[in-house]
């Protein structure tokens, strides 16, 4: 329990921190991106507070993560809105020339082997993992108090694996820059606002084998594609908008309510009618006006 020491930052070594599951009280360590070397951070199940907002920490600098292939800071109360700048930072998570066969090395101190392990979230299960492929690359930021719309700047995360970003308060739409994830292979963004339609190229990530989009606001068709056939009801139910399969509502598509097309014809017709109808009260009103006047005006002259 507390804050992180910030003696931490003195480790320049040090590749995996995780602290999961304790009483931490702090905000969000920019500070540990000091760290050169640091890979995996575990923030999980603590009690983080506060913003990740990068400008409110006074120094964009002091928050680049460069070498960070692992962000799992779910179950905190972490707030406010998730930075565009701080995704764009994780340099690592775009390119790599790793062939991704390799795991993390143990390492010896004193006499003593360091097994590098981590507790994670992955395609909506807990695990640890012993031995960490140097290429995994995953994002967890659930169950937290985020809101405002989702950064774009993520989908140029092209190594990302998994991506968890349930339970929170997020709006608007599903990034379309999402598209470009072509190694995603777990996509999580259950439980918050989100709108508008299912973005069409996430049909195309043929490496996606789990798919929650449930309880959002979404509308509109689901993509159609023989892999996304393979996802259930469960992962698009609680949006009442959405249609088409896997879900049993029907889309009813915009040429099914044929009647107004017809009666939009009759308009012209009803719009005459009513101009002859009232041109005709006009002129027999006129007429009426002119036979009491012309009658009036004979019986002056009489």
């Amino acid at each position: 329990q507390g804050k992180l020491p910030r003696s931490l930052v003195a480790c320049r070594n040090l590749e995996i921190l995780d602290i999961g599951n304790n009483q931490i009280s702090d905000s969000f360590p920019c500070w540990m991106s000091k760290l050169p070397q640091l890979q995996v951070l575990v923030l999980k199940s603590n009690r983080f507070i506060g913003q990740m907002d990068i400008s409110y920490t006074g120094d964009a600098n002091n928050c680049q993560f460069t070498k960070l292939r692992i962000a799992d800071i779910a179950s905190n109360n972490f707030s406010g809105m998730l930075p565009e700048e701080w995704f764009k930072m994780l340099k690592s998570m775009m390119t790599s020339s790793d062939n991704g066969t390799s795991v993390m090395e143990s390492r010896y101190y004193h006499g003593q082997t360091y097994q590098f392990t981590a507790a994670l979230t992955y395609k909506g299960n807990d695990i640890t993992i012993s031995k960490i492929l140097t290429s995994l690359v995953l994002i967890d930021v659930s169950n937290n108090d985020f809101h405002g719309s989702i950064p774009s700047s993520i989908g140029e995360l092209a190594l990302l694996h998994g991506l968890n970003m349930s339970r929170n308060m997020l709006t608007g739409p599903i990034p379309t820059q999402f598209g470009n994830l072509n190694n995603l292979e777990s996509l999580d963004l259950s439980s918050n606002k989100l709108s508008n339609e299912i973005p069409e190229k996430l049909a195309s990530l043929n490496f996606l084998a789990t798919l929650n989009l449930s309880y959002n606001m979404l509308a509109g068709r689901i993509p159609q594609s023989s892999h996304f056939s393979t996802f259930s009801n469960a992962s698009f139910e609680g949006n009442i908008g959405l249609c088409g399969a896997p879900l049993s509502k029907q889309c009813s598509y915009r040429s099914e309510p044929n009647i107004m097309p017809h009666a939009s014809k009759k308009d012209p017709i009803d719009v005459l009618l009513f101009l002859f109808t009232g041109l005709g009260f006009g002129v027999c009103f006129g007429i009426t006006i002119l036979v009491i006047w012309g009658s009036n005006k004979r019986n002056q002259q009489a």
